[in-house]
């Protein structure tokens, strides 16, 4: 891996109801976080990362086939738990595709490794370098992911 693929991902604030986020339309990516409050401070842990690839994010969350969505409502409660939307930006002329989504999904799970995501936590295995860029609400996600400074085995 040479060429280094420079990706920003912009982060939504904290949705508690996916179906009143304006901009749900336009993402690509989300985050399932749990939200408490601790000493006076509001503290997040990523619970699961998942990508929506042409399905809205609020839709793909809602589907049948999403397990964890109404495992983690029942677990921590519709106010212990908060979703962030991810919008991918690409430098001009680049576009987005399937396995750009994909490859971007996989280095953030492997990154921050939550605890129900089941795939992609072992390795990232692309033959793409990514340098991600984390912007707006993006913590407890790493500001700067950069895949060329991860040693393979």
């Amino acid at each position: 891996m040479t060429n280094i693929y420079p990706v920003k991902v912009s982060w939504s604030k904290d949705v508690y109801d996916i179906y009143d986020y304006e901009d749900r339309f336009n993402d690509h990516l989300y985050m399932i976080l749990r939200a408490r409050r601790y000493r006076g401070e509001m503290k997040y842990k990523i619970l699961y990362i998942g990508k929506a690839y042409r399905q809205w994010c609020a839709d793909r969350l809602n589907s049948s086939n999403h397990k964890y969505w109404d495992i983690l409502v029942d677990q921590y409660g519709k106010a212990g738990i908060v979703v962030r939307f991810g919008n991918i930006i690409l430098p001009e002329g680049r576009i987005i595709s399937e396995k750009l989504v994909n490859d971007i999904e996989a280095v953030l799970i492997n990154d921050m490794q939550p605890e129900y995501n089941e795939m992609s936590i072992s390795a990232y295995r692309s033959n793409r370098d990514l340098k991600i860029t984390n912007t707006g609400t993006y913590m407890p996600l790493n500001r700067t992911i950069n895949t060329s400074d991860w040693e393979y085995i």
